[in-house]
C-alpha cells in the first residue's frame, strides 16, 4: 500500500429524503481524509516533471471512470504542496496542471510526488494519455479508463470508510449491526445522470445517479443489498452506497466488494456486530490490474443448466494470457503483470458466440490451444489453434466429440494425448430427484494439429467402480504422467439418492486403454468439483448433499461450499485428511487454483437464481482457503466479482476471469 500525505477534511452532512440517503462522517481514515484538504507545504524547486503512474484515487489499482478521483505518482511533480480552496476545483493550482487527453482536469492536491485530480466526465472508455506542465513539461503516460471502476476509500489496515446506520464511523470498535445500513464511499462511478460539471460539486436535489447498471455488493460472500448508490452532495468526484449488511452475519471483520456494470471493486474490510467470525490472511491477494475485452467474456451454457450465465476460462502459455469466451478469445501479455497488454482477441468467426472452457498443451510437438465449442445441448465441438506463435493463434482443425452429453467438462493433456470427460444429469420435476447422470472418458491423440485422431473411450467395467460410465464425471486433474483424477458424484441411474460426491482415479498410462483404478467417495458431500495441489496436498471444492431447490425443475444445485483436502503422497491411494461443509452458499464452483504455501483460490457460482438451474445477473464469489492444517482447513470469501470464471497462477499472480475479461492479483505472504 502506499503511504499518503496528512490532511483535515470536512464531510458531507445527512440527507433524508424519505428514505436513507448520504450521510456524513465525523472522523476521517487515512486514504479519504487525503482528499479535501490543506497539507504543509513542501519541497521547492522545479526540474522536469516525470509522471510513473495514474491509479484510482480510492484503492490505488490501475483503472479509472470519467469523473472519478485519480491520483498521479511521480517525481518533481510541483515546487511545493498546495490543495484547492473550494469548488468548483480549478485547473491549475500552485502553477501545475494536468491534461488528460489535451485537455485540463479538475486539481484537488499537487505536492512534489502526487497529484490528486478529477477525471474529466468527457473522458471516453478506452485509453487516455495524462500528462503534467508546472512551467516544464512532462511525458505523457497512457492510463486505462472504464465506463465504471469502484474503488472503495479505506484506512492503512484496509477497512473501508463507512458509516453506520447512526452516522458514526464504522471500525472494529464501532461495528455495524447485522440487518442494518452502511454508507461506503467509493469513487469510479462513471458516468451520472443528472450530470455534473467536471470540477463542480455535485448537488443534493437531485441527486445524481450512475447511468452504469446493474449494481451489486456482497460482504462475507453475502449478497447485500444496495438501497441507494449517487454521487456525495457538496463534493467533487466522491461516490456513496448504502447498503444493507446481511441479517444472517455473525461478529467480525468481513471483505466487502461492489460491483458497478460487471466491475468489481477490490476488497475492504467491514465491522458487524453478532456472533461468530470469518478469519482474513490480510496480505495474501493484492489487485494490481484487470484486463477488459472490448466484447467481454459474453454469455455461454454451462452444464447442467438451460439458461446463460457468464463465465469465461484461461489458459496460459508462459507469459501469453487467453481469455476464453463465447465471443472469441483475448489475448495478453502478462510480462508485467501490473500493466498487461491486451494484444487482441481471435477466434470469432469459429466459435460464433458459442465458446467454452479452454486449455494449452505445452508437451506435444507444438504448443497448441483447445476451445470447447458447444453445437447445441449435447453437440460439442475442440478447436484446434496452431500455438507456434503464441501472439498469432492459426487455427487448424475441427473435431467432433464422440460423446453426445451435456457438456465436455474436463481437459488434461499427457504429451500430445488430450483427455477429455463430460457430465449429463436429469432431475425428477414432482421429487426433486435424479434420475439419471452420466459421464465419460475419451482420449484424443493431437500429434498431427492439422487431423487430431480418437485414441480411446472409456469402457465399462463392474470390478472397478471408477470406470462406471453412468456416473457423473464433473472436473479432471492430472496428477502425474500415468494418474488423472476426476470428480464429480457416486450418483447414477436408479440409485435411491442422489448419491455422494467422489474422486475417481484414472490408470493413463496408455491412453488407448484407460483404466478405472478406485473411487473415494466423501461423506457430507454430493458433488466434488475443481481441484487443485499444493505438494502432496489435494484440494477439492464440492457441495453439500440435499441441496435439491422445491420449485426448480431441473438440476437444482444451491447447498453449501464444501473443501475436502486430500493426502495424495500415494497418487492411486489419496487420503481424506480433512472435509469441511463451509456457512456459504454455492452453485457449482469454476476453478480452483494453488496459491502456494498451502493457500487455495476458489472461484465459486452462487445458488441458482432461474428456474432452470442458472444464476444469472448474480457475482460469484472469489474464496480463499488456508489449508496448512489440512486435517481443518479455513474457509472466507475474499472478493464478489462479477461473471466469475477461471483462475490461473503465474509468476507468483492469481489470474481471475471476469465478466469483462481479467483480474490480476499479486499473491503475497498472509
Amino acid at each position: 500500500m502506499r503511504s499518503m500525505d496528512r490532511a483535515a477534511v470536512c464531510y458531507p452532512h445527512g440527507y433524508h429524503s424519505g428514505s436513507f440517503y448520504p450521510g456524513s462522517i465525523m472522523i476521517a481514515p487515512k486514504r479519504l481524509v487525503f482528499w479535501f484538504a490543506l497539507v504543509p507545504a513542501g519541497l521547492l524547486g522545479q526540474p522536469q516533471p516525470n509522471v510513473t503512474t495514474v491509479t484510482n484515487g480510492a484503492d490505488y489499482t490501475l483503472t479509472v471512470a470519467p469523473g472519478s478521483l485519480a491520483t498521479i505518482f511521480g517525481t518533481n511533480l510541483s515546487s511545493g504542496v498546495a490543495t484547492a480552496a473550494g469548488t468548483p476545483l480549478p485547473t491549475k493550482l500552485n502553477n501545475v496542471a494536468v491534461t488528460v487527453n489535451g485537455g485540463l482536469a479538475p486539481l484537488l492536491y499537487v505536492s512534489p510526488t502526487q497529484i490528486n485530480f478529477q477525471v474529466p466526465y468527457a473522458t471516453s472508455p478506452g485509453t487516455a494519455t495524462v500528462g503534467v506542465a508546472n512551467g516544464l513539461l512532462s511525458g505523457s503516460l497512457r492510463f486505462t479508463v472504464a465506463a465504471a471502476a469502484p474503488g472503495l476509500f479505506q484506512d492503512a489496515g484496509n477497512h473501508v470508510v463507512a458509516q453506520n446506520q447512526d452516522y458514526s464511523l464504522n471500525s472494529s470498535g464501532n461495528p455495524a449491526a447485522a440487518g442494518s445500513v452502511l454508507i461506503v464511499y467509493l469513487t469510479g462511478i462513471g458516468a451520472v445522470r443528472p450530470s455534473v460539471a467536471s470540477g463542480a460539486a455535485a448537488p443534493s436535489s437531485p441527486l445524481s445517479n450512475p447511468t452504469t447498471q446493474p449494481v451489486t455488493a456482497a460482504i462475507g460472500g453475502v449478497n447485500a443489498p444496495v438501497q441507494f448508490i449517487g454521487l456525495s452532495p457538496g463534493f467533487v468526484g466522491l461516490a456513496q452506497a448504502n447498503i444493507q449488511a446481511p441479517a444472517s452475519l455473525g461478529k467480525g471483520d468481513y471483505p466487502l466488494t461492489i460491483t458497478l456494470a460487471g466491475a468489481g471493486s477490490t476488497t475492504a474490510s467491514v465491522s458487524i456486530s453478532a456472533s461468530g467470525s470469518i478469519p482474513s490472511p490480510s496480505g495474501l491477494l493484492t489487485l494490481v490490474s484487470r484486463i477488459s475485452l472490448p466484447n467481454g467474456i459474453g454469455a455461454t451454457v454451462e452444464p447442467g443448466a438451460n439458461t446463460t450465465i457468464i463465465t469465461g476460462y484461461l489458459a496460459l502459455l508462459g507469459n501469453t494470457l487467453y481469455i476464453c469466451g463465447p465471443p472469441g478469445i483475448g489475448i495478453a501479455d502478462i510480462s508485467n503483470p501490473v500493466q498487461p497488454n491486451l494484444l487482441g482477441e481471435f477466434g470469432s468467426t469459429e466459435l460464433n458466440n458459442n465458446g467454452f472452457r479452454c486449455a494449452v498443451n505445452t508437451a506435444g510437438p507444438k504448443p497448441f490451444l483447445v476451445v470447447v465449442l458447444a453445437q447445441g445441448l449435447n453437440t460439442w465441438q475442440l478447436v484446434v489453434y496452431d500455438l507456434s506463435n503464441p501472439t498469432r493463434p492459426v487455427k487448424s482443425a475441427v473435431f467432433d466429440s464422440p460423446v453426445k452429453e451435456e457438456g465436455i467438462t474436463g481437459l488434461s493433456f499427457q504429451s500430445a494425448t488430450g483427455f477429455f470427460n463430460t457430465a449429463e444429469f436429469y432431475s425428477d420435476n414432482s421429487t426433486k430427484r435424479i434420475f439419471r447422470t452420466a459421464g465419460d472418458l475419451f482420449a484424443v491423440d493431437f500429434t498431427n494439429l492439422s487431423n487430431p485422431v480418437l485414441v480411446s473411450q472409456l469402457q465399462s467395467d463392474p470390478a472397478q467402480p471408477a470406470t462406471n460410465l453412468a456416473q457423473f464425471k464433473l472436473t479432471a486433474l492430472l496428477v502425474n504422467p500415468t494418474t488423472l483424477y476426476i470428480s464429480g458424484s457416486t450418483a447414477s441411474s436408479g440409485t435411491p439418492d442422489d448419491g455422494l460426491g467422489a474422486l475417481d482415479i484414472f490408470d493413463v498410462s496408455n491412453p488407448k486403454n484407460i483404466r478405472g483404478v478406485a473411487q473415494v467417495p466423501v461423506p457430507g458431500t454430493e458433488l466434488l468439483g475443481p481441484s487443485a495441489i499444493y505438494g502432496t496436498e489435494l484440494l477439492i471444492a464440492g457441495n453439500t448433499r440435499s441441496n435439491r431447490s422445491p420449485g426448480i425443475p431441473d438440476f437444482g444445485v444451491n447447498g453449501n461450499l464444501t473443501v475436502t483436502m486430500f493426502d495424495v503422497s500415494d497418487p492411486r491411494s489419496p487420503k481424506v485428511q480433512g472435509n469441511v461443509a463451509t456457512p456459504f452458499q454455492c452453485n457449482f464452483s469454476i476453478s480452483a487454483a494453488s496459491l502456494g504455501n498451502g493457500f487455495f483460490a476458489i472461484a465459486d457460482r452462487p445458488p441458482d437464481t432461474d428456474q432452470y438451474g442458472g444464476s444469472t445477473g448474480s457475482p460469484g464469489t472469489l474464496m480463499i482457503v488456508d489449508g496448512r492444517n489440512p486435517s481443518n482447513p479455513v474457509v472466507y470469501p475474499y472478493a464478489s466479482i462479477e461473471g466469475l470464471g477461471g483462475l490461473a497462477v503465474s509468476n507468483g499472480y492469481l489470474i481471475v476471469a471476469t465478466g469483462t475479461g481479467a483480474n490480476l492479483y499479486k499473491i503475497g505472504t498472509p
